[in-house]
């Protein structure tokens, strides 16, 4: 009984990321259609990805208002090659510099670089696929084991999250400049609306706090000086 059971929820969850992976492949597309957004002109979106290495994959769209939420005024959508987007807040481009503004889309490209809306969906698939499965195959104690480990698998993938972050920081700074970077997210940090969260809330937070990145950079961009000055 507990075995059958076992694999109906195993074919459950894999449905359930099947339609997940469905919908984080459309997404994008249907914001495009849905919110108010537009193609840059030639000369805006050369100004835009100018010197970011694989911009030119991207389909940038710029939107009227953030998505989603206030806070969320930068994304990057879509997981199948060629339709993979990253939307732009009007707002936010006319605040920051032109060098600012490069920083924040290369961020945003990196993401599509490092594969990181793919992840997301592969990280909840390894959870809800890999448990029950190993219930109906009779791996030892995988019920008690499975319930043990969910709270350390939830922290682990919160700290992934954080690591992309970071990863498409670095990567921002290096296309375009560590100062760039560091400067438009000063500017969020200083619009950022919500309260600072708490240590624990840290832990189970998918987004470093705009404090964090910027000290983060700050040491990549110090890694950097140093190992360029090690070269003869």
């Amino acid at each position: 009984m507990i075995p059958d059971l076992s694999w109906l929820l195993t074919l459950a969850a894999i449905g359930f990321i099947v339609v997940a992976t469905v919908l984080t492949a459309i997404r994008p597309l249907v914001v495009d259609r849905e919110k108010s957004t537009r193609k840059p002109t030639g000369t805006k979106r050369e100004r835009l990805t100018s010197g970011i290495d694989g911009a030119h994959r991207i389909r940038l769209r710029i939107t009227e208002r953030s998505l989603d939420t206030v806070s969320v005024r930068a994304r990057a959508l879509g997981i199948v090659p060629g339709y993979q987007y990253v939307f732009v807040c009007d707002q936010l481009l006319a605040s920051l510099s032109e060098s600012a503004n490069r920083a924040i889309v290369a961020h945003e490209v990196a993401h599509h670089r490092g594969w990181h809306p793919l992840l997301r969906v592969v990280l909840l698939a390894v959870a809800l696929i890999g448990w029950p499965l190993a219930i109906a195959s009779g791996v030892p104690y995988a019920l008690v084991g499975g319930i043990g480990a969910l709270p350390l698998y939830v922290l682990f993938v919160c700290w992934i999250e954080r690591q992309t972050e970071y990863c498409a920081d670095a990567y921002a700074g290096k296309q375009v400049g560590y100062d760039s970077m560091i400067n438009a997210l000063n500017y969020l940090k200083k619009t950022k609306s919500g309260r600072q969260q708490s240590r624990f809330a840290g832990l189970l937070a998918t987004y470093p706090s705009f404090a964090e990145r910027i000290d983060h950079l700050k040491d990549s961009a110090e890694e950097d000086d140093n190992d360029q000055g090690g070269l003869e």
